[in-house]
């Protein structure tokens, strides 16, 4: 039975704002195998990794997400 590669699972994520506030996007994914097997793991957009440039709509929900979190954490420690 061949092994083939299923598809890409997101295992880590890491959002930070450069210095203009654009959101920066690094993480880690694996390759999944048919048997549920991680094939390798690489990273995206981290040192020789793979580079991913956000689509407009991407980058407008981690805002909006953000955004949320904040206003969460606000909420919660009482300052809105």
């Amino acid at each position: 039975m061949a092994v083939t590669i299923e598809g890409a699972k997101l295992t880590d994520i890491q959002l930070t704002k450069d210095a203009e506030g654009m959101f920066q996007m690094a993480g880690t994914y694996a390759l999944m195998s048919s048997t549920g097997i991680v094939l390798a793991k690489q990273a995206v957009n981290g040192y020789q990794g793979l580079k991913l440039t956000l689509s407009p709509a991407t980058t407008k929900l981690l805002h909006d997400y953000v955004s949320s979190v904040q206003i969460d954490l606000n909420t919660s420690l009482g300052l809105v």
